[in-house]
């Protein structure tokens, strides 16, 4: 709060100065905005990913609390959402894409010895090509000193979700490594009772948002053996650091995100150090689908707002960082009605 007080004295210390009216900056406009609302009467059908299906009928509470002619209605078999809430491939035809949560692919292994495993992406990549088949193996017992592994044949879950393949494989390419997976096989979607098949000595890569609710032990990336205390946990407050390196791209038809690993993650608010970034991340999109109107536009701005944003904290997606929220806002709230922002009196 102090910062946003400060932010706006800077601002009307401006206008003071100038004698003329400066460009209201995207975040100050957009907080200045959700203090009401910006409501369109009528009814969307949405559609929502497993992972947050829990908190559906919370959305449709919230929206139609804070605007009496809205209404959220979850789609039924074989109808057209409006709003496709997806990481995979949309059920629709959109008219605009915007990135709605954060999603990451993590490694998980379900072997009952290994309580922690540490894996770099050459290891893992030689794992999921079958160039490594024993948990002994020199290269992981090389970066794990502390543990015994135990020397039992490793086996490769092959269902793995296209999206999460993509984003280990670019972390990989990040860092110089060619990592092929051709023992694992992409599928569009990924849900909970396909990880249910994980069977005793198997190791998979998984979405997170599945596997908070499986449970399985994950592996920390580290860059190599000589840098285990730089590890990068596959937690929650290391993937929303991580998402700190995105840097949107806009056009008139989305807003895409891709991880910039020589950006500098930003600290989390009440602390100067960010968590060790864990780069295997990716979008999980908003997809506003069929012909443009103000109904659907007025519903995907409600989902962006920062409060709606908040409620992801009960569910297994993580939110979006503020400047690809912020930029995700901006192309959505098009002809949507003016919110009256009155500047603070001098």
């Amino acid at each position: 709060m102090r910062k946003f007080v400060g932010f706006t004295a800077m601002v009307l210390l401006l206008f003071g100065l100038t004698g003329c009216t400066p460009p209201m900056p995207p975040e100050l406009r957009i907080a200045q905005e959700e203090q009401s609302f910006q409501c369109v009467d009528g009814d969307t059908k949405i559609s929502y990913p497993e992972s947050i299906s829990d908190i559906s009928a919370d959305y449709s509470d919230a929206i139609s609390s804070a605007c009496s002619g809205m209404t959220l209605s979850v789609v039924k078999k074989k109808e057209v959402p409006q709003l496709d809430i997806s990481s995979g491939a949309l059920a629709c035809e959109p008219f605009l894409t915007v990135p709605f949560a954060v999603d990451a692919a993590v490694i998980v292994v379900n072997e009952p010895d290994l309580s922690a495993l540490n894996l770099d992406l050459k290891t893992t990549s030689d794992i999921f090509d079958g160039s490594i088949t024993m948990w002994n193996d020199p290269a992981i017992a090389k970066l794990n000193p502390d543990s015994e592994l135990p020397a039992v044949a490793i086996s490769v879950f092959p269902e793995v979700q296209s999206e999460a393949l993509a984003a280990i494989k670019q972390w990989a390419k990040d860092l110089g490594v060619a990592f092929t997976g051709s023992l694992l096989k992409p599928t569009p979607l990924f849900k909970v009772t396909q990880a249910d098949k994980l069977k005793d000595n198997q190791i998979a890569i998984l979405p997170y948002s599945v596997n908070s609710v499986e449970g399985f032990v994950t592996a920390s990336v580290v860059r190599d053996a000589k840098h285990l205390s730089d590890a990068a946990p596959a937690e929650s407050s290391n993937i929303t650091s991580a998402s700190t390196q995105w840097v949107s791209k806009v056009t008139a038809t989305s807003v895409t995100v891709k991880v910039n690993s020589n950006q500098k993650p930003v600290a989390p608010e009440g602390s100067d150090v960010a968590p060790v970034p864990y780069d295997a991340i990716y979008p999980v999109n908003l997809g506003l689908c069929g012909t443009d109107n103000l109904i659907t536009r007025a519903a995907a701005r409600f989902m962006l707002r920062q409060d709606s944003q908040g409620s992801l904290g009960s569910s297994n997606l993580l939110a979006l960082p503020e400047p690809v929220r912020i930029a995700a806002i901006q192309p959505v709230s098009k002809g949507l009605p003016k919110v009256k922002i009155t500047p603070p009196a001098n």
